[in-house]
């Protein structure tokens, strides 16, 4: 297919041209499969790396390839890249603004995929939300609450706010339960009872031991609270 500018300049696209392209777009596909799910995979089972920073690496070799893959392809059909370039940047000058926070959200993305301060699977709490990270994008990330709601969370919200990650490095968390008795209970006995609840209990760790403790003469009643750590996050909620 030839078209001629009116500058007199002829564009020329051969059907070779296309299936090039898109040769070249399945090969970035198949490429990505034998780093990610063949060379990769046994450098993280030898090196025992978690499930968040694989996510991680296998999400910043996607975009690289993809990125890489697309302008090859663009060369393949003969279109100018010295043009596009150009124009790509007049027009990040133009929407710069306008678009400032959608390249914050990016940027944020970039730094949460490489810090690795939130990764997929952690367990993080974002003001009143709480839930666990199911994908961490370029420009947002999913969190599903333990409610089953998918929120569509911008990453910059994530790198700019207070975030508490509960699982982020540490696999055990310390828990607590209230107990408000009547006054004139024998206490001890209260204290007994509370530790073997604990010490009984399958998800409720014996080291670091349970503690029970006094915290407070109530109103109409004793209160007592039960520290315990439990290596079972999941099902302790």
């Amino acid at each position: 297919y030839n078209y001629t500018l009116e500058n007199g300049q002829i564009i020329s696209l051969k059907l070779t041209n296309i299936i090039s392209a898109v040769l070249v777009l399945l090969f970035a596909r198949f490429l990505l499969w034998i780093l990610t799910q063949i060379i990769m995979y046994g450098l993280y089972r030898q090196n025992s790396i978690n499930i968040g920073v694989q996510y991680a690496i296998n999400q910043l070799l996607k975009y690289v390839i993809y990125f890489i893959a697309v302008f090859i392809a663009l060369d393949e059909l003969g279109i100018n890249m010295t043009l596009i370039w150009g124009g790509a940047a007049a027009l990040l000058v133009g929407l710069g603004l306008g678009l400032q926070q959608t390249f914050n959200d990016l940027i944020s993305g970039i730094i949460l995929l490489v810090e690795g301060s939130v990764k997929k699977g952690d367990w993080i709490k974002i003001g009143s939300g709480f839930g666990q990270v199911q994908k961490i994008g370029l420009r947002t990330s999913n969190v599903l609450t333990p409610a089953g709601v998918n929120h569509i969370v911008p990453n910059s919200k994530i790198t700019i706010e207070d975030v508490s990650n509960w699982t982020h490095e540490e696999k055990k968390l310390r828990f607590s339960i209230f107990v408000g008795v009547a006054y004139g209970s024998e206490v001890q006995l209260v204290r007994k009872l509370m530790l073997k609840a604990a010490n009984d209990h399958e998800y409720i760790l014996s080291t670091p031991s349970p503690v029970v403790r006094l915290i407070e003469f109530g109103d109409s009643s004793l209160n007592f609270e039960l520290l315990y750590w439990s290596g079972n996050f999941l099902d302790h909620l």
